[in-house]
C-alpha cells in the first residue's frame, strides 16, 4: 500500500499514473517497477519515501502498474514505452523522468527516443 496520499491522474491498460501534489514547475516523474509489480518502492513508509522527498520540491507522479492479465501476454516493450510516453504527454510534455528498477531502463530507452 502506498503511504503518501495521492489521486489516480490516469487509467491506461498496463499502469496507472498517480498524481501527489500540483505545482507551477515540471514534473519529477517515476517510472517505478514492472513485472507485474506495484509501485511501493517509491512510496513504502513515511520518512522512507522518495515520493515524499521529491513532493517537497512540487508536483510528482509515478506510474503504478497494474497486475498483468492475459490480453497483457503479447505486449511488446513499444506497449509499455507508448504508455509512459502518454503519461508524460499528460503531465505536459516534459518531465524530470526518474526510473526505478526495471522502470530504469525503461526511462532510458524513452530519454534516448526523445532526445
Amino acid at each position: 500500500m502506498l503511504t503518501t496520499p495521492n489521486q489516480v491522474r490516469l487509467d491506461l491498460r498496463t499502469m496507472l499514473l498517480r498524481e501527489y501534489g500540483r505545482a507551477g514547475k515540471i514534473p519529477d516523474a517515476v517510472d517505478g517497477r514492472h513485472a507485474g509489480h506495484t509501485a511501493v518502492i517509491a512510496d513504502y513508509h513515511k520518512r522512507q519515501s522518495l515520493v515524499e522527498t521529491l513532493l517537497a520540491n512540487g508536483i510528482v507522479a509515478l506510474t503504478d502498474r497494474k497486475s498483468a492479465t492475459d490480453d497483457m501476454k503479447d505486449l511488446e516493450i513499444d506497449n509499455y514505452l507508448a504508455e509512459v510516453i502518454a503519461a508524460i504527454d499528460d503531465l505536459g510534455s516534459r518531465v524530470n523522468l526518474i526510473g526505478l528498477c526495471q522502470g530504469g531502463w525503461v526511462s532510458r530507452l524513452i530519454a534516448a527516443r526523445l532526445s
